[in-house]
């Protein structure tokens, strides 16, 4: 008898090849730019796809964690496919949309001041938590620190979070020039974190004399370490400032602005929405009455001279 071994391989492979080309067929839409995919049934792949570009000092991993179900939920509204574009600071952000790369975003308020000065944009939402659409810049030190006021700080290590942050930046430059001194010079050193998470941190390990951070940023991090809140003092607070916006470029269809707002606008509605919205941190975004960025274009100007 002839030996049928070889044969029953080739088969064997043959059948192996077949099975797996038929596998990783299942359509994929929603995609990070991170070498992740998230595999869930959603919309089909022969629509335009829309892409949403987000920008945060977390990790891929838990910026994955906290978007993902963001795209998810706003692709399977909209019917077509969202994919995440993620970069690490809001420069970037700002370089994307320049270069025409994102579709929407969401944008830190001191972001979308500077965007909008050379790039067309239209608000979809403004987003809001515990029943407001506002928050302020917090001057803190650590409990143990001697200062009492940011006059006291003139001379002293300072950590911000970037350039383009209103309460990470903007707000010191903005104190710093009524005093007639440039935030540089008004401060021995500044400490660029690129987080107001890791701002607070520079203070709680005495690494910086002071620092300026977003109010909620703030109370989420002291809710999650009590010994951080019991370790910082808040020495100055700002005027209200509205909080970042969800935007659009200009140039997209008007259909489709109109269609996202109307998502945007319903997701606290739902059950699955309001799931999602707790995941980024919000209680839901609003409709843009009066977004008042006039004190945020003043700082700005203070900014950048």
């Amino acid at each position: 008898m002839s030996d049928k071994r070889p044969l029953l391989r080739v088969i064997a492979i043959f059948s192996l090849l077949l099975f797996t080309s038929g596998c990783g067929k299942e359509e994929q839409p929603i995609a990070v730019d991170m070498s992740q995919k998230i595999n869930q049934t959603s919309p089909k792949e022969d629509k335009p796809a829309l892409i949403f570009a987000v920008s945060s000092i977390n990790s891929p991993e838990k910026i994955y964690k906290e978007y993902a179900p963001f795209i998810h939920y706003i692709g399977k509204k909209m019917g077509v496919a969202v994919k995440l574009v993620m970069r690490r600071s809001s420069e970037e952000i700002y370089d994307l949309f320049k270069a025409g790369s994102a579709d929407f975003a969401r944008l830190s308020a001191g972001t979308y001041v500077k965007m909008k000065r050379t790039v067309n944009l239209d608000i979809l939402a403004i987003e809001s938590d515990k029943g407001s659409s506002s928050y302020q810049a917090y001057i803190i030190v650590h409990k143990d620190s001697p200062i009492t006021s940011f006059d006291e700080l003139r001379g002293k290590s300072f950590a911000c979070v970037d350039r383009l942050s209103n309460s990470g930046f903007r707000y010191p430059a903005y104190l710093a020039a009524q005093r007639d001194a440039k935030v540089q010079e008004y401060f021995s050193h500044i400490i660029y974190t690129g987080g107001h998470d890791k701002s607070i941190m520079a203070v709680f390990r005495k690494e910086a004399s002071g620092a300026s951070v977003a109010s909620y940023v703030f109370f989420d991090e002291s809710h999650k370490n009590p010994e951080l809140k019991n370790s910082i003092r808040v020495i100055q607070e700002s005027p209200l400032f509205t909080r970042g916006p969800l935007v659009a470029k200009k140039d997209l269809p008007q259909s489709v602005k109109e269609r996202l707002q109307k998502i945007l606008l319903n997701m606290h509605l739902d059950e699955e929405g309001r799931t999602v919205l707790k995941g980024m941190k919000l209680e839901s975004f609003n409709k843009k009455k009066k977004a008042d960025y006039d004190l945020d274009s003043e700082m700005l100007k203070v900014a950048d001279e």
